[in-house]
C-alpha cells in the first residue's frame, strides 16, 4: 500500500494534533442506511487505507472513535475493520465473493479493466444529488471508464515546488516569481546545476521515480507531464494513441533532456540529500519528514508550480474507495462509503491525528492551518499553495479503454529505450503509438471471447459476471 507511507509521515507526526480529535460525529450529508427490523444487525467489512497501520500494532482501535459514531448515528450497522488491501489483493476476493464491502485502493487499473466487480457510483451520486465538484476534477479522471464510476478519492495527493533558497544565494542567482514560466524554470534549473564540495548537485528532483513517466499507481498519474505543450496522449474515445502528436513529442523532448544532461535526478531528492536538488517537485506525503529536515538546516520555501504552455499540472495520487458487487447490503455499504468520502467528519479525523490530506477541497484551508500548528516552521513557508494545486493543478489522463496495463508496460519500455539513448524521443513514441493502438485494435476482440468464456468467472452479484470494460 502506498500513499503516506505506513513508516513515513506518521512516524514523525502521529497524534501531532490528537486533543480535540476524538470526538468526531458522525454527521454531515450521508444519508441513514434504510431501517433496519428489531434487534438487526448488518456487518459491513471494511478495508481501509494502509497508512492507518503506521500507527502501531493498535491501529485498529485507535481508528474506531469515527467508526463507532458512525454506527451511533445508524443504528443496526456495524463495520468490521479488515487489514488494508494490498495492491489488486481484493479481486480474486470480489470474485470469490470474500472481499471487503467497502475497500481502499491505489491500484485501481486493475478493477476497472474487469467489469462487473464495482458498483457503478455514479448513478447513487446522481440520486442522492452529491455534485462531483467537491473533490478535484482531476483526480476523479482516473476513476471513470466509459461504462461508469468506480471509486471514489481517500485523499488528494498533490505536489507543488520547493526550493533551495540558500543554493540559489551561494550561486548568485534570482529567486523565480510565483508566476514563472516553465522556460524560465529550466533556465533556472539549469544554472543551478553544479558540482560542489565533491558532489554533483542536481537543479530538478520531479515527483517521478526511475523512469520519469512511471509511476506506483495507475499510468496516467506521469503521463500528465506529456501535455505540458497543449498535446494529447489519448483520444476521447480511449482507444486511440496519440503519443506520436508534435507537442507529446516536445514535451517528451523538455523532460529527457534534464535527465539526460543530469540537470534531473529521476529519484525524489529531498533538499537534505547529500545529492541534493535546488528545486524539488514535492508531493505532500514527503512533505512532513523533508519539511522538517530542511527547516533545521536549509534556507527554504514553497512555491508554484511553473506554468506550462498548457497551464500549470501536477502529479496527483490514485488512493480510492470502491464498493464491491459482492456487497450483501448496497444501500448499507453506500452509506458508509458516503461517510468515508464525501462527509467531512472521517476525512477531518485523519487530518488531524496522522496529517492525512483530504480529498474534498472545502477541506483544504483547515488542513494547511493544522500542518502550520503542527510545525511552526511551516508558517510562512507558502504552504497555501499545496490547497492551490489541489483545487486547480491536478491533473490524471484517463485510461486506454483495452488493456491499460498493457499500455503501460509498452509506454515504460519505450521509455526506458528513449532514456538509455538506444531511440530518440520521436522514434520511441512513433513506435509505442503503433503498439499501443495495435492494443487497442485488438481489444473488442479479445474482450467479445472473454464474454463468450466468462462462465469461468463465479458470480458476483445478482445478475453480473466479471468481463472486460468496454462490452
Amino acid at each position: 500500500m502506498v500513499g503516506i507511507g505506513r513508516r513515513g509521515l506518521l512516524r514523525g507526526a502521529l497524534l501531532a494534533a490528537t486533543a480535540g480529535a476524538l470526538g468526531v460525529a458522525a454527521g454531515g450529508c450521508a444519508a441513514r442506511a434504510r431501517p433496519q427490523g428489531a434487534g438487526a444487525v448488518t456487518l459491513l467489512k471494511f478495508a481501509p487505507w494502509g497508512g492507518w497501520t503506521g500507527i502501531g500494532q493498535d491501529w485498529t482501535k485507535f481508528i474506531r472513535p469515527p467508526l463507532d459514531s458512525f454506527e451511533q448515528a445508524n443504528p443496526g450497522l456495524r463495520i468490521q475493520v479488515m487489514a488494508p488491501v494490498e495492491p489488486g489483493r481484493a479481486l480474486p476476493e470480489i470474485i470469490g465473493g470474500t472481499a471487503p464491502d467497502v475497500f481502499s485502493e491505489y491500484d485501481i487499473v486493475p478493477y476497472m479493466e474487469h467489469g462487473g466487480l464495482l458498483v457503478d457510483l455514479a448513478p447513487l451520486l446522481q440520486r442522492d444529488n452529491i455534485s462531483t465538484a467537491i473533490w478535484s476534477a482531476g483526480q476523479m479522471t482516473q476513476f471513470y471508464t466509459g461504462s461508469g464510476l468506480w471509486f471514489l478519492p481517500n485523499y488528494l495527493n498533490v505536489a507543488v515546488m520547493a526550493v533551495n533558497l540558500g543554493d540559489l544565494d551561494e550561486l548568485g542567482l534570482a529567486y523565480p516569481a510565483n508566476d514563472w514560466t516553465s522556460d524560465e524554470a529550466l533556465r533556472l534549473f539549469q544554472a543551478a546545476t553544479s558540482d560542489r564540495g565533491g558532489k554533483h548537485r542536481y537543479g530538478f528532483s520531479p515527483v517521478f521515480r526511475g523512469l520519469p513517466y512511471k509511476s506506483s499507481g495507475p499510468l496516467p498519474n506521469a503521463l500528465y507531464a506529456l501535455e505540458i505543450f497543449g498535446g494529447s496522449v489519448i483520444d476521447p474515445t480511449r482507444t486511440r494513441c496519440t503519443l506520436d502528436d508534435p507537442r507529446v513529442v516536445r514535451a517528451a523532448e523538455w523532460w529527457v533532456e534534464m535527465f539526460t544532461n543530469g540537470v534531473a535526478t529521476s529519484e525524489h531528492s529531498p533538499l537534505a540529500s547529500p545529492w541534493r536538488a535546488t528545486f524539488v517537485e514535492n508531493r505532500n506525503n514527503h512533505l512532513m519528514f523533508d519539511a522538517r529536515n530542511w527547516t533545521k538546516q536549509y534556507k527554504w520555501q514553497f512555491m508554484p508550480i511553473p506554468k506550462y504552455p498548457a497551464g500549470q499540472m501536477s502529479w496527483v495520487g490514485s488512493e480510492g474507495y470502491g464498493l464491491s458487487i459482492g456487497a450483501k447490503d448496497r444501500e448499507a455499504a453506500w452509506t458508509f462509503l458516503k461517510f468515508l468520502a464525501v462527509d467531512t467528519a472521517w476525512q477531518r479525523y485523519g487530518m488531524k491525528i496522522v496529517l492525512k490530506p483530504p480529498s474534498i477541497l472545502s477541506l483544504w484551508p483547515e488542513m494547511t492551518a493544522i500542518m502550520e500548528q503542527v510545525v511552526p516552521g511551516f508558517v510562512g513557508k507558502g504552504l497555501h499553495w499545496y490547497a492551490e494545486s489541489a483545487a486547480s493543478w491536478a491533473r490524471a489522463v484517463p485510461d486506454y479503454k483495452y488493456n491499460p496495463v498493457g499500455v503501460m508496460n509498452v509506454v515504460n519500455a519505450a521509455f526506458a529505450d528513449i532514456l538509455s539513448g538506444k531511440v530518440s524521443p520521436a522514434a520511441g513514441l512513433r513506435a509505442a503509438t503503433r503498439q499501443v493502438n495495435a492494443i487497442q485494435t485488438q481489444g473488442p476482440v479479445l474482450a467479445e471471447s472473454a464474454k463468450a468464456s466468462s462462465s469461468r468467472f463465479p458470480s458476483v452479484g445478482p445478475t453480473v459476471t466479471a468481463v472486460p470494460v468496454g462490452l
